[in-house]
């Protein structure tokens, strides 16, 4: 959200404020409006999402790491489990 702007009256909501808000496509900055009484901000903390996601890197690179192949095979085999060195 970039700004609250004051825009169309609308009756049913009883409200004229609209959020500025603006995204990136591709390499170009665009903006546009969102009525505000039907939506919600939401902020993301995306440094922590990294964070997480550099430290599980980090782990599995450092370990060996399993994962079961057929897991929960309909056939009722045996299990297919692969080990990475």
């Amino acid at each position: 959200m970039d700004a609250i702007v004051e825009g169309e009256y609308s009756n049913k909501s009883g409200s004229d404020r609209w959020y500025r808000v603006y995204w990136m496509d591709k390499d170009v900055k665009q903006y546009g409006y969102v009525f505000a009484p039907i939506v919600h901000k939401r902020e993301f903390q995306f440094d922590k999402m990294i964070q997480a996601a550099d430290l599980l890197k980090r782990e599995i690179d450092s370990n060996s790491t399993a994962y079961v192949y057929n897991y929960k095979t309909v056939m009722g085999g045996r299990l297919v489990i692969k080990v990475a060195l």
